[in-house]
């Protein structure tokens, strides 16, 4: 496969696509622009190697199925999540989910990530009282932030 394709901006009838370890090879975006013109729906197709990028212009909603068709035809490879963008919050949530089966494999399972963060939020009041601070702010905006990343996650299941 050629190479690998990232969403960065997308609406209605148009998405720009980064291939930025094709930038500047002139022939292949002109084989990707030649391609992408021959798929069912492409109306436009404007390639800039220079800056890596890809303008699609297209009819209909579901541009995944014409990039998916583009993949298949070998001019370049999805980035993971099919090149979709993810929120910050699913990163987050990911990246969470990771880090508790680390703690779970390095704990024996003993410990999970809510367990850990509970004991730290603990130790930091502690260290609050103990300095005569009956509020901490900063831990209790990052004690919501954690709430609602984890409603969020919880949602996403059902």
């Amino acid at each position: 496969m050629n190479g690998t394709a990232h969403v960065s901006h997308r609406v209605a009838g148009r998405v720009r696509l980064r291939i930025a370890d094709r930038r500047g090879d002139v022939d292949y975006f002109t084989q990707v622009a030649r391609e992408l013109s021959k798929i069912a729906r492409v109306s436009r197709v404007e390639c800039n190697p220079a800056t890596c990028s890809v303008l699609l212009i297209h009819e209909g909603d579901d541009v995944f199925q014409i990039l998916e068709s583009a993949q298949q035809a070998g001019l370049f490879r999805l980035a993971p999540n099919g090149g979709r963008k993810t929120t910050m919050v699913q990163r987050a949530g990911t990246g969470l989910k990771e880090l508790d089966s680390r703690v779970k494999t390095l704990t024996g399972g003993d410990l999970d990530i809510r367990s850990v963060i509970l004991g730290g939020f603990v130790a930091m009041g502690v260290v609050q009282l103990s300095r005569g601070h009956i509020m901490g702010p900063a831990v209790t905006l990052f004690w919501y932030a954690y709430q609602l990343m984890a409603k969020s996650a919880d949602a996403e299941k059902k």
